[in-house]
C-alpha cells in the first residue's frame, strides 16, 4: 500500500542484553507519567463478579490505584503503571466538532441536534446541552451516549454516577465509539471506580488500537508490559509502542526504548518489530 510505514531496528546496545531487569523504576516513572488517562460498550470478557461501586466519588479523589494493587514483581513495573492521568475529550474546543479527524472515532457528532448541544457544552449551558444530549442518546446516537457518560463520569451537572458512566461507556462502544472503548480500557486498567481488570483493559485497549487510536496503542503496549509474570508479552508491547511511534506518538519512543534497554532482550524487541511492521503494512491510519 502507499505510504506504508518502514520501521527500523534500533541498534543493540551491549549493555543492553545483559541489563534485563535492572532499573526499571525509571520505566515506572516515565509510564506512571505518559500512561494516558481516558479521554471520553460493548460486552466486557472475564468481569469480575464484584459489582461496580454506584457510591458517587469524589471529583478530587485519588483514583491512580486499584483497592488490591498487584504485587510488583519486576522491580515496580507493574506498580507504577496505574495514573489515569487526563481524560479524553474533557476539553474539546467547539471548533474541531466537524474535524475529520475528531469525528473519524466519534461516530454521532457530525449530527447536527448533537453539534447544536456540543456548542452549548462549550459555552458551559450544561443543562441544556445534557437534555439534547439525552433524548439523541435514547435514540441511539453514539456520541451522545458517549457524552452522556462524559457528565456522569465528571460530574458535569451533576454527581458522579459511576455505573451511570459505565452503562452508557459501553452503549456507546457498542455502537462503534473508539474513544469510549479507550475510556472503558482506562477505568478496567486503573480501577477507576471498577475492579481493576486487565483482561477488560485489553480488550477495549485493542478495540480502540486497531482503529488507530494513539493513546490505546500506547497504553496497549504498556498494559503487555505489567501483565502478571506468567503472561506478560514484551514482544506485544513493544510491537504496539512502534506501531504508536511509526503514527506520531513521541511519549511511547521514550517508554518503548527505556524499556529495550533496560527490561527486555534483543529477540523480544525485535519481534516487537517485525509484527509492528507487519501490522502496519496491512492497516491505513492516515
Amino acid at each position: 500500500m502507499s505510504g506504508k510505514k518502514k520501521i527500523e531496528l534500533a541498534p543493540l546496545g551491549f549493555a543492553a542484553v545483559f541489563v534485563m531487569l535492572l532499573f526499571t523504576g525509571d520505566l515506572a516513572k516515565l509510564a506512571k507519567q505518559w500512561s494516558i488517562g481516558r479521554t471520553e460498550p460493548a460486552d466486557t470478557v472475564g468481569v469480575s463478579a464484584e459489582p461496580a461501586s454506584d457510591k458517587p466519588r469524589a471529583a478530587s479523589a485519588d483514583i491512580s490505584q486499584p483497592a488490591n494493587p498487584p504485587v510488583p514483581d519486576d522491580g515496580g513495573l507493574q506498580g507504577g503503571l496505574n495514573d489515569p492521568g487526563a481524560k479524553a475529550d474533557l476539553s474539546a474546543s467547539a471548533d474541531n466538532f466537524m474535524d475529520p479527524a475528531y469525528l473519524k472515532f466519534r461516530p454521532g457528532a457530525e449530527s447536527p441536534r448533537v453539534q447544536e448541544a456540543m456548542r452549548l457544552d462549550g459555552a458551559k449551558n450544561y443543562k441544556s446541552a445534557f437534555e439534547i444530549f439525552s433524548e439523541e442518546a435514547k435514540n441511539g446516537n453514539p456520541h451522545a451516549q458517549f457524552m452522556m457518560a462524559k457528565y456522569f463520569d465528571h460530574g458535569i451537572g451533576r454527581p458522579i454516577n459511576v455505573l451511570e458512566a459505565l452503562k452508557w461507556y459501553r452503549l456507546a462502544a457498542s455502537n462503534g465509539h473508539i474513544v469510549a472503548h479507550y475510556n472503558l480500557g482506562v477505568m478496567f486498567q486503573t480501577g477507576d471506580g471498577v475492579p481493576d481488570n486487565y483482561r477488560d483493559a485489553m480488550k477495549h485497549y485493542t478495540v480502540a488500537a486497531e482503529a488507530c487510536y494513539l493513546n490505546a496503542q500506547n497504553n496497549l503496549g504498556i498494559l503487555y508490559a505489567r501483565l502478571p509474570k506468567k503472561i506478560r508479552d514484551y514482544a506485544q508491547a513493544h510491537m504496539w509502542l512502534e506501531i504508536a511511534i511509526a503514527l506520531g506518538d513521541k511519549k511511547a519512543k521514550e517508554v518503548n526504548d527505556l524499556l529495550r534497554h533496560k527490561v527486555t532482550i534483543y529477540t523480544e524487541y525485535e519481534a516487537g518489530v517485525r509484527k509492528a511492521q507487519e501490522w502496519l503494512e496491512s492497516h491505513s491510519c492516515e
